[in-house]
């Protein structure tokens, strides 16, 4: 596991977004995709799937400043990175388990939806 200091730049829905993620020594990578790691969150076509944008765009607005955990070259299909989000205020429970505990996201390991 890998932790880093990292901003919100975008979220597409509630199981992608795009980060600037603090690497250290000073060196930022700029708007990188990430996905949220074990959830399948409801997508935006769907019956719920703007809410469950909506919730995470709230519950993180545009520029938050949070904490990112990556897991080494894990990688989706799409080449996103997974990762556990966590907010300034709530740094024991992820973005991620909160989305899945209110309705908006289910568990999801990886394998066949």
């Amino acid at each position: 596991m890998y932790e880093y200091r990292a901003k919100v730049r975008s979220i597409y829905d509630a199981d992608t977004l795009r980060l600037d993620i603090d690497l250290g020594f000073g060196t930022w990578i700029a708007d990188q995709p990430i996905r949220l790691n074990g959830i399948d969150a409801t997508e935006l076509g769907q019956d719920g799937g703007k809410a469950a944008r909506d919730w995470l765009r709230a519950r993180i607005p545009i520029g938050t400043d949070v904490l990112l955990i990556t897991y080494r070259d894990k990688t989706e299909k799409y080449g996103r990175y997974l990762g556990d989000i966590f907010a300034p205020d709530d740094v024991v429970t992820s973005v991620n388990q909160q989305l899945v505990d209110i309705g908006h996201a289910r568990p999801y390991d990886g394998g066949a939806r």
